[in-house]
């Protein structure tokens, strides 16, 4: 793998056994340079490059967008540290409707 210069400040940090912080952004230099003064160890724009660097020092590697449409292919990736959105569920107001034998909230 050819090295990402990029990425030199997290794998320094995974080399000495320290979290890297990373944030995955668009590949658009305005983005880029905007969060180029965050305090993050490096900006990724490919995440399968972040993940083969995790894989290597055998850090679980993250993925911030998880959904039921693609939580097969990231955990087949090698993705271990998944987020997923909160469920949203009116099941508990669905129930008191039908007991209360209204079908509307007004």
């Amino acid at each position: 793998m050819a090295e990402p210069v990029r990425l030199n400040a997290a794998i320094r940090a995974l080399e000495q056994g320290q979290p890297a912080f990373t944030t995955f952004t668009p590949p658009e230099i305005g983005v880029a340079q905007a969060i180029n003064t965050a305090p993050y160890d490096a900006v990724v724009f490919e995440m399968d490059e972040i993940l083969a660097i995790c894989k290597q020092y055998n850090v679980a590697c993250g993925h911030p967008h998880v959904d039921s449409t693609n939580v097969d292919a990231l955990l087949e990736k090698g993705f271990r540290w998944l987020m997923t959105a909160p469920g949203y569920s009116f099941a508990g107001l669905e129930k008191g409707l039908e007991t209360s034998g209204r079908t509307t909230c007004s």
